[in-house]
């Protein structure tokens, strides 16, 4: 059995109830449910919420909705802590966190993500964006060299983790309570459109911009 399980918390700081908030025509963690469901590859499809807000919005788009313990509501508390909690709960061999933080991407691709999961065999999965950009850690270059002229088309692209569909093996998950468990694989890269991120007031700003001048042309 695979599973979906989509977070939601009361106490976002960066962005006040952000998983409410309006992008488009909809609250923006329903932008996840309905990834979800247009993916075909769950039998059951859960917010995972710590507020009975979460449950209206559950109701509202016909999917199930599981209420984790308080303690696990707070801004320091681990997605690896609420998942572990989900699945000692819930009846799977599978499940797939489809995050609202990457309203944009689509059913077709959180169903490539499944299906590179199974046919790989893995444990875990998480999703990357890739850019060909300089990068630097602690001001040390990682992918070039100080002094030396390089193209960015020329550079080893960065994958940076994009959080949009991350997967688990249930066994394994319990035995190492880590979310890179295992066998773990990297799916990628994802799209533009998937990659974008809300964090902050200012992504949801920027996110509804897009939508209105871009995604909303195709819908």
């Amino acid at each position: 059995m695979i599973i979906a399980m989509i977070p939601a918390r009361y106490g976002s700081t960066r962005a006040k109830l952000k998983n409410l908030q309006t992008i488009g025509d909809k609250p923006m963690m329903a932008w996840a449910i309905n990834a979800a469901k247009s993916s075909n590859r769950f039998d059951r499809i859960i917010v995972n919420g710590d507020n009975d807000v979460f449950k209206k919005v559950a109701d509202k788009f016909d999917v199930e909705y599981y209420e984790r313990p308080k303690e696990l509501g707070s801004n320091e508390t681990l997605i690896d802590d609420v998942l572990l909690d989900f699945v000692e709960k819930i009846d799977c061999k599978i499940a797939a966190i489809v995050n609202t933080i990457n309203p944009f991407q689509t059913g077709t691709e959180v169903a490539k993500v499944i299906d590179f999961f199974i046919k790989n065999n893995l444990d875990s999965c998480n999703t990357y964006e890739e850019k060909f950009i300089h990068a630097l850690i602690n001001n040390n270059p990682i992918n070039f060299t100080f002094g030396k002229l390089c193209r960015t088309q020329d550079l080893t692209p960065i994958k940076l983790l994009a959080y949009s569909v991350q997967v688990i093996r249930k066994d394994t998950f319990l035995r190492e309570k880590n979310i890179f468990c295992g066998n773990f694989g990297l799916y990628g890269p994802i799209s533009k459109n998937a990659a974008m991120l809300v964090k902050t007031d200012d992504d949801i700003k920027l996110c509804n911009a897009y939508y209105n001048t871009v995604i909303n042309e195709h819908l």
